[in-house]
């Protein structure tokens, strides 16, 4: 079982890969748009220059929402062509022995 502190830090390391468009840009969670769950959290980040500025010039793209799991610390990341609750929903049917 992890913490939403120990969650927080897993995605923080996904999020902090380098990637190859935007090599300077920083991401950070989003803290208060986290979707708390029995089974764990659904994380949201953006770039810290849009967060400050509020400028879509500094928004990032394809920037999926992240699954954490609780119980066993599993990081998914979702997708962006459906809304969350459809990926919430594949995530917990999935959890209960579904597709």
């Amino acid at each position: 079982m992890i913490t939403l502190e120990e969650a927080k830090k897993r995605v923080r390391v996904e999020i902090s890969k380098p990637d190859l468009h935007s090599p300077d840009m920083v991401l950070e969670i989003v803290d208060e748009a986290t979707i708390e769950k029995k089974w764990g959290w659904v994380f949201f980040y953006d770039s810290v220059a849009h967060m400050r500025s509020g400028d879509i010039k500094d928004a990032i793209a394809g920037n999926a929402p992240i699954i954490v799991n609780r119980a066993n610390g599993e990081l998914v990341i979702t997708g962006t062509a459906w809304p969350i609750e459809k990926y919430i929903e594949d995530y917990e049917t999935r959890l209960l022995g579904g597709v």
